[in-house]
Order: structure tokens, then C-alpha cells, then sequence
């Protein structure tokens, strides 16, 4: 007959594989957690030595802990850019309280089952079984498997040391051949040439063109079809600041940090500054955070921001976006305006707007940021600036691929990299489609000055402008997270082999110089 804590054991057993179960969501990863779990379980049943449990066992249950939950959020085990960016936990919203308590409470559940092996409330049949020969099977199979959650972590955290280590060979300023083109002529950019316009950009967090659909953003979608809209068109880096970074520099960027371990690299704000432009930043973080100091190497003239410790939402960053446009054109001069929007983080909710029940957080915040997009383009468009101010909206990177985003929208990769949005609005605009033949990111700098007109500009770019036929840029294809490359093609995204002979000499030169 079972006694009471027999069953306790029981129960914790099945507790933990419902919870594997529940946190794959029935993905290949199951058949990995599962079997290291129960690993973890046997392991927890023979040892004798409480220091073996605490010093061994269970960093490999807090290991485990911490997979579980990364499955949970993203479908897949933690990757580089999960530590790298680890000071940002906040960013996911009140999805990390889901994420601590399936850790915690799969840490608990082994606890018990240490309480009770450790006060031999069960008798233990086998305890003469040797604990090493288990230990021996256990590091045979962690090695056999990079698919098992520690083995996994390990490796990990081995990249984040390369990547955190890395330093470029070559950190002179790099010249390239940009080409942009003429396209008032090309493509009936109907702007005037001798008219120096503002502009305002903005970079709505993690957002695939697939998003873009009438019954969740349905301002963006009028917007578009009112508007030049690319195409074919995809992110070329991730996270938000290598993203923001990246498209206004026409760069990559490997290293971590800001500009001070990276070459030097002429970007768009530096750009309209010497074009007699006031360059600004709209940041929805506190004066004091990371981002900000990280956004200041992109040469912006100001960043603005609020004091308080919080993050705004989407709602209050569009009021405080029009409040300065409308501070900032009293100056004299045309302004270049930057804004990032974080309500469209992964984990985010919406606070505010919800679509249809408001039951799927994932849709909430897409529909909560196209709702007071629509409230401040109505309230832009009749204003005095809407006469001569050119309107972009684009992403810092393409969503991220998690189970539930993926069925939704029908990603076709799980990589991070997709097509973007990239939509340019102005008074009069003739809607147009163009196709950016599958490019990336690098082209946007280039492309937004050949908007204007700036057609004689020395810069490090490595794209060129959409409007440009012959696109010869060898970069123009290949997008990079980490030391990880895409090609990016009518066929889609696929990951480059490190033998592949056609980018061999552009990856050689990314590695060199970013």
C-alpha cells in the first residue's frame, strides 16, 4: 500500500511532465525536456551527498527552470540575445510574472521531492545503485545532445562569451560604393527637389508586414494604400537597438555596446545635421536608461524623454511624439524625427485598446498601437505640418517567430528575420507598390535620402536605395543575428552555410569591420 508520500512524489512527477508538456506545447522540444527532467528526478532519488544535490542538481533544475520558460514565451530554448539583453526583462511585460512562476514552480516541485528523499519518508529499494555510473550516463547524453535543455544553455552561454569578447580587425571608417538613385524621375516622386522637408520616422517594435491586415491595423492599412509602400522587403539585424542603429547607419553591427566598440560609421541624424537639419529622438524609456546613452552615438542633436522610471505606452509616446514636433518646428529650421514605440514588444499587452475579447495579448498591443496611430495621424494630418513633412513608418526588426505569433500570421521561418514594413507618406503621394526585391534594411538610410534628393552624399552605407534598378550591394541579401547569416531571396530565408562560396568575401568583411 502507497503511503502519503508516495503519492506526494506522484503527483510532483506528473506535475512536472503536465508542465514540460504545457510549456512545448506539443513541439519537438517535448521529447528533450522531458527525458532531462526526469534525469534530474532519478538523480534526486539516488544521491546520498546534499552537497552533490545542492551544488550539482539543482543548478541544473534552476538551468531547466529557465528553458521551460523561454519555451513557453518563444518556442524555443534561450538564445544569446536573451542574456545579452537580460537588463530589458521589463520589456515583456506582465509576461515575465507567467515566465517566474513556471520556474518557480518547477523548481518547487523538486524541492518537495528533496524533502522527502532526504528525510526517507520512502524507502529507497535501490539505494546501493551507484550514483556515478548514472552521473556518467546523464554527461554521455548532455554531450550526445545539443537538443537537451543544459546542453543547449551551455552552448549559449559560450556564444555570449565569443560575442561579448569580439572585437573587430579593421575599425577605420569604411567607404563604400552607395548607390541611390534618382527617384523623382524613376518613380514620379511627385516632392518638390528645392524644398527642404521634415521628416518623422517611425520604428514600431517588432512588427512583420504579415501584421499588417484590416481587421487589426486598420489606420497602418489606410495609411498604406495611401502611401509609397515597399515590398519584399526585410529586416537585415535584431534586437531593437542593433535594428535602429543599423538602418540609420546602412550598417551591422556584432560587437555589443555602442559606438565606442564599433567603427566609425556616418549615420542619418549625423547626415541632416549637415544638411541644416535639427535631428531628434523620441525615446519612450527614462532619461537614464541604456537605451537612451546607446542611442546617443547615432549623433541626434537631442533625446527626448521623461524622467520618471517608466516606459511609455503607445498611447502616451504618440502625445508626446506631436508635442515636441510641434516644440521643435517653431525652431527655424526642418527637423529629422526618430521615435521608437515598445507597446509592440513580445510578452506586451495592451492596458488600453483590446481586439475582439481581448483574450489573445498578441493581438491586443498591435491593435492598442494602430488605434493611437490613427488618433495621431488624424491629428497630424490637420495640422500645419502635415504641408511639408514626409511621414515613415518602418520597425526596429521583424517580429518575433513565437508558436502563437507564427500559427497567426504564417511566418514561413522561425529565424527572425521577415519582411518589414516600409511606408513613406506625404501630402499628395501618389500610391504607389514598389518592389524592394527581397533587400533588407541596410537600404533605408539611402532610401530616405533619396527621397530628398541627397544624391552626392559621402557615407558608410553598405545598401542602396529601393529606387535603385541595378542593385549591386552584396549586402543587400544577408541579414545577421549574432554570427548567425540569412539569405534573404524570392525564396524566402535561409540560413547561409559558412562554406557557401558566394558570401564568403561580404561575410569576411562583416566579421572584419562590425
Amino acid at each position: 500500500m502507497k503511503t502519503i508520500h508516495e503519492y506526494i512524489i506522484l503527483t510532483s512527477l506528473l506535475l512536472k511532465i503536465g508542465l514540460c508538456w504545457l510549456a512545448t506545447q506539443g513541439t519537438g522540444l517535448i521529447f528533450s525536456v522531458i527525458p532531462e527532467s526526469m534525469m534530474l528526478f532519478i538523480f534526486m532519488y539516488f544521491c546520498k551527498n546534499k552537497t552533490i544535490i545542492a551544488f550539482f542538481i539543482f543548478p541544473l533544475i534552476i538551468i531547466n527552470s529557465l528553458q521551460i520558460s523561454s519555451i513557453y514565451s518563444t518556442g524555443e530554448y534561450i538564445v544569446p540575445l536573451v542574456l545579452l539583453n537580460i537588463q530589458y526583462f521589463r520589456d515583456i511585460g506582465n509576461q515575465i510574472f507567467i515566465l517566474i512562476f513556471i520556474s518557480i514552480f518547477y523548481i518547487l516541485l523538486f524541492v518537495i521531492d528533496f524533502i522527502i528523499f532526504n528525510k526517507r519518508f520512502i524507502y529507497k529499494k535501490y539505494q546501493k545503485i551507484s550514483f556515478i555510473p548514472l552521473m556518467a550516463i546523464y554527461l554521455f547524453i548532455e554531450y550526445s545532445f545539443i537538443n537537451f535543455p543544459v546542453h543547449n544553455f551551455i552552448d549559449t552561454t559560450s556564444k555570449v562569451i565569443d560575442i561579448c569578447s569580439y572585437q573587430h580587425i579593421n575599425k577605420e571608417s569604411i567607404i563604400t560604393n552607395s548607390k541611390i538613385a534618382n527617384a523623382h524621375e524613376l518613380f514620379g516622386i511627385n516632392l518638390d527637389k528645392n524644398k527642404k522637408y521634415n521628416i518623422i520616422v517611425l520604428f514600431i517594435e517588432g512588427t512583420s508586414y504579415q501584421i499588417l491586415r484590416n481587421d487589426l491595423t486598420s489606420n497602418l492599412c489606410k495609411i498604406q494604400n495611401e502611401s509609397i509602400n515597399i515590398i519584399n522587403y526585410y529586416n537585415h539585424t535584431l534586437p531593437t537597438f542593433r535594428g535602429i542603429r543599423g538602418q540609420l547607419t546602412s550598417t551591422y553591427q556584432l560587437a555589443v555596446g555602442a559606438d565606442d566598440k564599433l567603427p566609425k560609421a556616418n549615420s542619418l541624424a549625423y547626415i541632416m545635421n549637415t544638411l541644416g537639419y535639427n535631428s531628434v529622438f523620441v525615446s519612450p524609456h527614462a532619461q537614464q536608461s541604456k537605451f537612451n546613452t546607446w542611442i546617443k552615438s547615432i549623433e541626434f542633436n537631442k533625446i527626448y524623454s521623461l524622467k520618471k522610471n517608466k516606459d511609455l505606452t503607445d498611447r502616451e509616446m504618440y502625445s508626446f511624439l506631436y508635442e515636441k514636433i510641434k516644440e521643435i518646428s517653431k525652431l527655424g529650421k526642418p527637423f529629422f524625427a526618430c521615435a521608437y514605440f515598445l507597446g509592440t514588444h513580445h510578452g506586451m499587452d495592451s492596458s488600453d485598446k483590446k481586439y475582439g475579447d481581448g483574450q489573445k495579448t498578441y493581438l491586443n498591443k498591435f491593435y492598442n498601437h494602430d488605434f493611437w496611430f490613427g488618433d495621431f495621424f488624424k491629428e497630424f494630418s490637420h495640422s500645419s505640418l502635415y504641408e511639408n513633412t514626409i511621414l515613415v513608418i518602418t520597425t526596429d526588426h521583424a517580429s518575433l517567430p513565437s508558436p502563437e505569433m507564427s500559427k497567426t500570421f504564417s511566418f514561413d521561418n522561425n529565424y527572425g528575420v521577415n519582411t518589414v514594413p516600409f511606408i513613406i507618406h506625404y501630402k499628395g503621394v501618389k500610391n504607389k507598390i514598389i518592389d524592394g526585391q527581397y533587400r533588407n534594411s541596410l537600404s533605408f538610410a539611402p532610401t530616405l535620402l533619396d527621397m530628398i534628393s541627397v544624391t552626392n552624399v559621402n557615407a558608410n552605407f553598405l545598401g542602396n536605395s529601393i529606387f535603385v534598378k541595378d542593385n549591386n550591394s552584396e549586402f543587400s541579401h544577408i541579414s545577421n543575428i549574432d554570427f548567425n547569416f540569412y539569405e534573404t531571396s524570392k525564396n524566402g530565408v535561409h540560413p547561409i552555410a559558412q562554406d557557401d562560396p558566394r558570401y564568403a568575401a561580404p561575410i569576411k568583411f562583416i566579421m572584419e569591420h562590425f
